[in-house]
């Protein structure tokens, strides 16, 4: 017990100069400086952020949407998942067990389904395709063919989801495909 409460003066004694020298710190002007600008900077970050997330609500909002069904293989769920590939709005974040942790993109996404969750509005597809070579196919239509209607891209993009798919292609012609839109190959 005499070892212990000898320990414990210890540690006090030791607390108290910390207390002291922090003290001195605390008066310095360059500290002073220093946590006003990270307040500042804490500020900005969350103004930057609220920004970002109202931006991608108009964009999420003001999209003609074409969703594709992107569940996976092992959707434990069994059920499909639909992202739009004009606007990137991705409904996977909807599953996701920590919605605190997701990035700000994905935060805003989360945020906007939570208040208007029923967002099916534009065209569906409901043929399964991994999202990003979704996307990247749509871009490629879109590049190609700059004046295409939304209802024709669609098209266009189930024609070639459909000849990615049914196609038996050798892994080497698929890995042109996929560097061709841009694409790491997999």
């Amino acid at each position: 017990m005499k070892d212990l409460k000898k320990e414990l003066e210890n540690v006090e004694e030791e607390k108290k100069l910390v207390d002291e020298q922090l003290e001195i710190l605390f008066k310095s002007e360059e500290i002073k400086k220093y946590f006003e600008l990270t307040a500042k900077q804490h500020k900005l970050r969350n103004k930057e952020n609220e920004l970002f997330k109202k931006i991608k609500n108009e964009e999420y909002d003001n999209c003609n949407h074409i969703w594709i069904n992107i569940s996976e293989d092992n959707n434990v769920l069994n059920k499909k998942i639909y992202g739009c590939i004009k606007c990137g709005l991705d409904k996977r974040v909807w599953y996701t067990s920590s919605p605190t942790r997701l990035e700000i993109e994905k935060r805003a996404m989360y945020e906007y389904l939570r208040s208007c969750y029923y967002t099916k509005d534009g065209i569906q597809i409901d043929m399964p395709c991994e999202f990003e070579l979704g996307k990247a196919i749509y871009k490629r239509i879109i590049e190609t063919h700059p004046d295409i209607d939304d209802k024709t891209a669609s098209i266009y993009l189930r024609a070639a989801i459909h000849n990615i798919k049914e196609k038996n292609i050798s892994k080497k012609r698929n890995n042109k495909i996929l560097k061709r839109l841009s694409l790491n190959q997999k």
